[in-house]
């Protein structure tokens, strides 16, 4: 009696689980998420013996031509930032030769592959910090054809400018802007990022949307003509959701619409440490997160709104950033090597760029040429910048 009545008991949990479950599965399928991922083994993937000093990629939108920005050690150990036009199907390699005096950073594709734009500020001319931290109050955003022809500084006013990007309809350049310098010895100079936008018709510059700044930023893109999507950490002005800059393991992943002050809009929250969104032509979205059973990840969702999840690569894992390719084909990615560089003094780590092809599912090692090899383009400046800062 007594193991018939447990038996009975044992029944009616399972049903109860197994309506749960049902409950679970019906929310899912009614909300049109779906999550697929393989977790059974470690990608295969050869990673790079030898590491270089990459900083950011821009993928053209014929998946074809890449911009790479890069470190490198010039005369007397002076280093300055290279931008490459690194060309994916022959592996060759070209250097702007752009106007001197300044170090050029954050190159990126407009929309339709027709103009490069990127943020530049003035080499200091004594070392230290506090000429750094000066040059950084005089940067600007530079804008040229693909081909180095048209080089003009766009009439923004300067300030600590970091990350142009375009809209769709190539009318509207927004970027990050630092309002606050932190004290020396901090572990980063400047904080109190906020979305400004430049209208390229009118010439006028003003606030993206509420007064919102965060601790860091990480990324930034259009996702329609009106509308952002930003990666960045820490809460520190607006009023919003309580967020400390220390609580990585939540979502940096924000969307905001134009002249919107309302509360922004954290998403992916399902996922720890979800951050630096990137997005193709056909309406997907990828980031990087942390999944639990997984490890580092990098996650699509679809348009349909539906999560596939591939696991990274051990050799890989420790991921700087993820670009994705406009046709939707592959993603590039820039990773930390194990191994260090240089004197126990400046020791540092050097990275190298991976291909996800996103249709096979393999990853693949990518290493451009030297930059003592590359053939370089020219270009030279029509100087409109105005002589207007910032408050």
């Amino acid at each position: 009696m007594r193991t018939t009545t447990s038996f009975s008991q044992w029944q009616r949990q399972c049903i109860r689980w197994m309506t749960r479950l049902g409950m679970l599965v019906l929310s899912i399928l009614a909300s049109g998420e779906s999550i697929a991922y393989d977790n059974t083994r470690d990608p295969p993937f050869q990673a790079a013996t030898e590491g270089r000093r990459f900083g950011s990629i821009s993928v053209h939108p014929d998946g074809e031509q890449w911009l790479i920005t890069e470190t490198v050690m010039k005369n007397h150990d002076a280093q300055s930032e290279v931008i490459w036009l690194y060309h994916l199907p022959t592996k060759s390699m070209r250097q702007y030769q752009l106007p001197g005096a300044y170090q050029y950073v954050f190159p990126r594709f407009s929309p339709s592959g027709r103009y490069v734009l990127m943020s530049r500020y003035p080499v200091p001319i004594d070392a230290g910090q506090k000429a750094f931290r000066r040059a950084l109050t005089q940067s600007e955003i530079v804008m040229m054809n693909t081909d180095g022809t048209g080089f003009q500084v766009l009439p923004i006013p300067k300030g600590r400018i970091f990350m142009p990007v375009m809209s769709p309809d190539e009318s509207k350049v927004a970027f990050w802007l630092a309002k606050k310098e932190r004290p020396p010895g901090e572990r980063t100079i400047l904080t109190n990022f906020t979305v400004f936008e430049f209208d390229v018709s009118t010439g006028s510059t003003r606030q993206f949307a509420g007064n919102f700044a965060f601790y860091e930023f990480h990324s930034l893109a259009y996702i329609s003509n009106d509308q952002i999507v930003l990666g960045a950490n820490g809460l520190v002005e607006g009023d919003s959701f309580p967020h400390q800059s220390s609580d990585l393991a939540e979502s940096q992943i924000f969307f905001q619409k134009r002249g919107v002050k309302e509360i922004l809009n954290r998403s992916y929250t399902e996922f720890q440490g979800a951050r630096d969104p990137t997005l193709d032509s056909l309406g997907n979205t990828y980031f990087k997160a942390e999944i639990k059973h997984i490890g580092i990840s990098i996650v699509m969702q679809t348009i349909r709104r539906k999560f596939v999840i591939w696991r990274v690569p051990g050799s890989a894992a420790d991921i700087l950033k993820i670009y994705a390719d406009p046709t939707g084909n592959y993603l590039a990615v820039l990773y930390l090597l194990p191994t260090s560089y240089g004197s126990p003094v400046r020791r540092q780590r050097l990275g190298s760029i991976a291909l996800f092809d996103v249709k096979k599912e393999i990853w693949v090692n990518v290493m451009p040429p030297l930059y003592q090899t590359a053939d370089l383009i020219p270009v030279f400046e029509r100087e409109i910048s105005t002589t207007r800062k910032f408050n």
